[in-house]
């Protein structure tokens, strides 16, 4: 049977997390309508892996654009009010900049500020490019404007105002069937592996966005062409909680202990260039196993400075990657050993999948790596192994990287233990907090558990849903020289397909 509302609202409350940050981080999660209201749209066109990161294809779609380039709504000419659905005609809000509503539909059916695919990628400009404001046809456009970014939203305090924001949202089984089945076309029958689990409990996640990520590459990823640094704006992360049903919400006077908490991170590693598939990735922790701090039932989440992954734990921590990569990123005396060694990693990880694949029903040994995702890891090694074997490193020794380049760089630092900086907190708990004392400042979540909800029908910029229509797009600047989008904006990540796998895996290891 499906939710009310107001037993939705019920489960967002009892598991709110409490996140703690660096205390030398200088951002925190904003409310999404605040990002997209002061951003420009623009239009890729066409949007495939190549030509989206050319700036001659960049601007508002028409065929006969110019330098300098324009966007298809201005900054600050946003709209996410239905009411303000005027096409740029007139200027409801009284901003100075005539508004265009997000969720605009036009006669024909097209919904010119939602879709974006192959054909035409749209991406929100919020901070402009480091080198210029605009596109023009001198401009470099390959990396975002930090320098913007922190006047933007510190320095004229929009931050302060539009920050300590979350939004969140239940799911059941039937709600993730629609993931299952795709996952399901892959080569991975998870909906037998997870059936039995997914119907006996509720997801509530929780999202947050972030107006930065800032991150090194390694000396590996700097010599395949990924660039010295992965910094982007409009920074996606989550956490998912997996807790038991209960016969009547309504009833309930103590809501039980969650089975699991699922933190998000961005992994960061050779083979996650070449194939995004494998950049989101969750950590899944037991909460019977005590593997999950907490106050209450309200899971600790700790933000790593600048990259934001989320963690279970505070202190230094490995990035997340594929072993894979880890391997990749090794200094190996010649090409043979390095090629070697990276098949030899490709066939651990897909032995990883093994059990899995026998639980699936026999579908393969390539079971998680098999179909596509599986031909793409083999697409990878090949390209490695091609561009190891070419004249690519010049006459260094196979391996070294760019002068300047570190051959690996620190991982991720959340706070140390008892020294943290910001920590936002549910408001129960105001008043209070345990670890008050260890914070340079404590806040409660801004705005009531109401207006934290998702709710497609209002709030057009959540990616397309069952029967709900949605942003599609990029949530930051494309860059050029980037072919692979290290520092081009993300799509909003797809939490659920990576929280269903690390569950499968889970399960398969038990």
């Amino acid at each position: 049977m499906a939710l009310t509302k107001e037993q939705k609202l019920s489960l967002i409350k009892a598991y709110e997390p409490i996140l703690y940050f660096h205390p030398d981080e200088a951002w925190q999660p904003i409310h999404p309508q605040k990002y997209i209201e002061t951003s420009a749209l623009w239009v890729a066109q066409p949007g495939g892996d190549e030509s989206r990161h050319l700036k001659q294809n960049w601007g508002n779609g028409s065929a006969d654009q110019a330098f300098p380039r324009k966007p298809i709504i201005p900054k600050n000419g946003i709209s996410i009010d239905s009411r303000e659905d005027v096409e740029g005609a007139s200027d409801p809000d009284n901003d100075g900049v005539n508004e265009h509503y997000l969720g605009h539909q036009n006669d024909d059916g097209f919904i010119p500020y939602l879709l974006s695919d192959e054909d035409r990628m749209l991406f929100l400009d919020n901070a402009a490019w480091r080198d210029n404001d605009e596109v023009t046809n001198n401009s470099d456009n390959k990396e975002v404007s930090q320098e913007n970014a922190e006047k933007k939203w510190i320095e004229d305090g929009l931050m302060e105002n539009a920050g300590g924001w979350y939004h969140a949202e239940v799911h059941q089984f039937d709600t993730l069937q629609e993931i299952l089945l795709a996952i399901q076309e892959e080569g991975l029958d998870l909906i037998h592996i997870l059936e039995k689990v997914l119907t006996e409990s509720y997801i509530i996640w929780y999202y947050f966005l972030l107006p930065m990520h800032k991150e090194n590459m390694r000396g590996c990823e700097e010599i395949i062409g990924a660039g010295s640094h992965g910094n982007y704006e409009g920074d996606w992360q989550a956490i998912g909680v997996i807790v038991p049903k209960v016969p009547d919400i309504d009833d309930i006077s103590t809501f039980p202990d969650p089975d699991f908490v699922a933190y998000g991170s961005r992994a960061r590693g050779f083979v996650e260039d070449f194939i995004p598939f494998f950049r989101q990735y969750t950590d899944l922790r037991d909460w019977s196993a005590y593997e999950v701090r907490r106050i209450g039932l309200h899971p600790k989440v700790f933000v790593s400075k600048d990259s934001h992954n989320f963690y279970a734990n505070t202190g230094p921590h490995d990035v997340p990657e594929l072993g894979i990569s880890a391997t990749a990123c090794g200094i190996a005396d010649d090409v043979d050993e390095i090629i070697s060694d990276l098949g030899e990693s490709i066939d651990d990880a897909v032995a990883t999948a093994v059990t899995v694949a026998k639980i699936a029903g026999g579908c393969g040994v390539g079971a998680i790596f098999g179909g596509p995702v599986g031909c793409l890891v083999g697409a990878a090694a090949g390209a490695v192994a091609a561009l190891l074997e070419s004249d690519s490193f010049g006459t260094g020794q196979i391996g070294d990287p760019p002068a300047g380049v570190p051959v690996d760089v620190q991982g991720d630092f959340s706070a140390n233990e008892e020294d943290y900086g910001l920590i936002l907190i549910p408001q129960e708990l105001e008043g209070n907090f345990a670890d008050e004392e260890f914070a340079a400042v404590v806040k409660p979540w801004s705005g009531s558990i109401e207006e934290r909800m998702v709710d497609r029908e209002t709030q057009p910029w959540w990616p397309p849903e069952e029967k709900f229509l949605g942003y599609r797009g990029r949530w930051g600047i494309m860059a050029q020289d980037d072919s692979f989008d290290r520092r081009s904006g993300m799509e909003f990540p797809d939490f659920k397909t990576a929280l269903l796998l690390e569950m499968a895996i889970n399960l398969s290891e038990q």
